[in-house]
Parts: structure tokens; sequence; C-alpha cells
């Protein structure tokens, strides 16, 4: 927490100094990066499924699947020891809601993924809430349906402007079809949001917008 001395700081630049700012004081927008490497606990995510389906998502260390954790030992995954094989089934890996500042965020995470002929019969989707219902948030790769597979731990990296100043909660869908499934599925780790501030208007790089009233400038 920067401390400023009497200036009326506006740390998430919403109009309003942060001594007054409910947001603030409820610890809501954050500064920096927030990481979720699954190292002390699965951060608050939930393991969830549709009426009739099965919740296949389950924290702790991967003996299937990529084998190990990207990073430390622990991660989410649909089965940590073996294959997913349910048919028809609708799971979901549901994160906390994320205040997200005004200044815009960045979405990260890596994963490992096998699933039965991605991007048509089996795959999974990411989808963001952001209190209208959740909807699908373009990851960029190649697959249109989902996550496009991934033999080895990749990166994923999604700008989250267009939820500027909104609380989100943010889903991995894993969606299966018919046909006998049973492959390892999809594998999460190191989850991180990072806020972006415009360079041109954080003269000291500290996170806090000069516009908006850091006191360290």
């Amino acid at each position: 927490i920067e401390t400023c001395d009497g200036a009326d700081l506006d740390s998430d630049c919403d109009g309003l100094a942060d001594a007054i700012d409910l947001s603030i004081n409820l610890g809501a927008p954050f500064q920096g990066t927030l990481t979720e490497n699954f190292e002390a606990n699965g951060g608050g995510f939930l393991s969830m499924a549709d009426s009739g389906s099965t919740a296949i998502w389950e924290y702790g260390v991967p003996t299937s699947g990529p084998g190990a954790a990207n990073s430390g030992a622990n991660v989410w995954a649909t089965v940590l020891d073996g294959n997913y094989g349910v048919n028809y089934n609708d799971a979901y890996l549901t994160t906390p809601s994320y205040q997200l500042p005004a200044t815009g965020a960045e979405l990260s995470f890596w994963y490992w993924q096998d699933n039965e002929s991605s991007c048509y019969w089996d795959y999974t989707k990411l989808q963001i809430d952001n209190g209208s219902g959740f909807a699908l948030l373009d990851e960029g790769d190649s697959c249109s349906s989902g996550l496009a597979e991934a033999s080895t731990w990749t990166q994923v990296t999604i700008d989250l402007s267009a939820y500027n100043g909104q609380a989100v909660t943010i889903r991995f869908w894993h969606d299966t079809e018919g046909g006998g499934s049973s492959y390892a599925g999809t594998y999460i780790d190191d989850f991180a949001i990072t806020t972006l501030v415009p360079a041109t208007d954080d003269a000291d790089s500290d996170g806090y917008v000069d516009s908006c009233g850091d006191c360290n400038d």
C-alpha cells in the first residue's frame, strides 16, 4: 500500500479517493499481480458440474497426463491419476470473483491437454462472467471450440481490458461428447491476473497511475 501523506490517491482510477472508496477499503481492485501457483491450496477454485454430470476437476499432485506440475507440485486437473472417462459431461473449474482494476488487466495461465479429438469432440472452453452470465473468452489459439491440444506445458495470455473496473469470475468448462471418451484431459497451473498500467502514465513504474494521484512522482 502506498502512503501518500494526505494526498488523495485514487489507485484504481475510478474518481474516488482511496480514503472513501469502498472497493479499495474492502480489498477489491488489486495492484501488481495476483498469482495462484496452487502450492498452499487450490486458490479458492471450485470443481462443479451440471445436473446429471460429474464434477471431475481435482486439485493436487498429478500422476497422469503431464506427470508433473508446470511449477511446484500441485495443479488443477480433470482427474489427477487417470483418464476422465465420462460421456456427455459438463464439468467446470470456477475461480473466485476478481475485481479488475480500471487501468486494465491481463489473464495468464499454463496448461497441458489431451482430450478426444480436441476442437471436435471433447474440449475445454474458457469462459468469463461479469454479472451478465458466462460468455466464451477467446484464448487466441487455432482451436475455435476451446483450448488447443498441448503435449507440453503451454502458457496462454489474454487481455481483459474489455472488463476494466468490473468484477469477473472465470471458469474452465470441460465438455465431453459420447463415444467412450477416456483421455487424460486438461491440467491447469500458475494462474495469474496482472494489472496493466499505461507506460506513459506511470513514470516511476510503481503500479500507481500518475493522473490518478501517484504521490511518489
